[in-house]
């Protein structure tokens, strides 16, 4: 079998460069509150092209939180 997941059907994250630092130093930090670091790391992962099933895994997320946290 191949891979199961589809493309997503959201837009692709389009960040200038100061946003993605800001989401890297963010996603880093050991001082931010938890969920703003989450966050980061989640939005850092679907800019990197991956789909919102594959960062639920690779961040450890419940069922359709990454979904819902891009689509914000």
């Amino acid at each position: 079998m191949g891979n199961l997941a589809g493309k997503s059907k959201l837009p692709a994250l389009v960040l200038a460069v100061e946003e993605l630092k800001r989401l890297e130093t963010l996603s880093a930090s050991r001082a931010a509150p938890v969920r703003e670091v989450e966050r980061a790391r989640l939005l850092l992962q679907y800019h990197s092209g991956n789909n919102p099933y594959a960062i639920q895994r690779a961040l450890n997320l419940s069922d359709g939180l990454s979904g819902s946290a891009i689509a914000k």
